[in-house]
């Protein structure tokens, strides 16, 4: 089968059928023009109930996308960001969330600070801020007091911590000190909120490798800040599974919360 590598773009939203982790088909389901992923390929939608509010939101690929990944590592942190797929979100979406547009990264070998994250995984993005916004935040060292000007702790959950520095066209990246892996537990799956000149910036699902291959259904709570920049609807749930030959990452039981 010839190869297929990830390619940085950006993709235009089509409205499409697909089956929501929370039901079957809701009328007003949306996803994006697929891209090349390893084998396969991979999209990003949303599921809008009767009264055009957003359910569910996320990414799914086809099987085949787990096959024949690249393993080159070009960044000295482990982030590659030749392996970044860029997806956008539908206006809808955009109207009544904070987010803006979503990206799936590969690290091939992990990536650091913390070295418990040293394993093949994927890193799914879900951006409050513009695409330009993003590939213009630079290098930790080109402009340090950015990635440390930290957004007011009622806007991060209890307990999440920044364990230093941070990715360009990313930021900074604040994890939570009760995730199993932090405390002795192998690294599956854990949830990590970023920041950038004072505002959180990005939700992200981080998966292994191994925990994706081999999900049946898995779903975890979403910590959430007490306050909120942005008036919208945010996720409460995460929810991985593996159904009918597709691999989806959700966040849904989105709720309504005002800015504060």
């Amino acid at each position: 089968m010839k190869k297929r590598f990830f390619l940085p773009l950006v993709l235009s939203v089509m409205v499409f059928g697909i089956s929501s982790c929370k039901k079957e088909l809701i009328p007003g389901t949306y996803e994006s023009k697929r891209a090349a992923m390893g084998n396969g390929e991979v999209w990003s939608w949303v599921n809008f109930d009767q009264d055009g509010n957003p359910v569910a939101m996320g990414l799914s690929m086809t099987e085949p996308a787990l096959e024949n990944l690249p393993d080159s590592v070009n960044h000295p942190s482990g982030n590659d960001h030749a392996n970044i797929i860029e997806l956008q979100l539908p206006p809808t979406l955009v109207s009544k969330t904070p987010f803006l547009h979503s990206a799936i990264n590969w690290n091939p070998k992990g990536h650091i600070p913390i070295p418990v994250y040293d394993k093949p995984h994927f890193d799914v993005h879900f951006y409050m801020i513009t695409s330009d916004e993003r590939k213009a935040i630079p290098e930790y060292e080109a402009d340090s007091m950015k990635y440390k000007n930290f957004p007011p702790p009622e806007y991060l959950p209890a307990d999440y911590i920044n364990p230093g520095k941070g990715e360009p066209e990313m930021g900074a990246h604040w994890v939570d000190l009760k995730s199993p892996e932090l405390n002795g537990d192998p690294f599956k799956e854990t949830f990590v909120y970023g920041s950038w000149d004072g505002k959180v910036t990005f939700y992200e699902p981080m998966l292994t490798y191994t925990f994706l291959k081999n999900i049946d259904d898995y779903t975890r709570a979403i910590p959430w800040p007490s306050k909120v920049k942005i008036s919208g609807y945010y996720p409460k749930t995460m929810r991985v599974k593996h159904r009918d030959g597709l691999y989806t990452i959700c966040l849904e039981d989105l709720e309504f919360r005002k800015a504060d």
